[in-house]
């Protein structure tokens, strides 16, 4: 199993993730097919320091 490698953030700018400040949470498309997100929620529902409201 290859672990999940993302290099670059998806925007216009195609900025690399180390230039992003902050901390930044990287999901891959890999990383949603395997949690079979289907939606936002979905997605966010296991990402550390995210908390979703009703």
């Amino acid at each position: 199993m290859r672990p999940y490698k993302a290099d670059r953030l998806s925007s216009s700018r195609g900025q690399a993730i180390l230039d992003t400040p902050g901390q930044t949470t990287v999901l891959t498309r890999q990383i949603l097919d395997d949690k079979k997100a289907t939606s936002v929620r979905d997605a966010m529902r296991s990402t550390a320091g995210v908390t979703i409201g009703r």
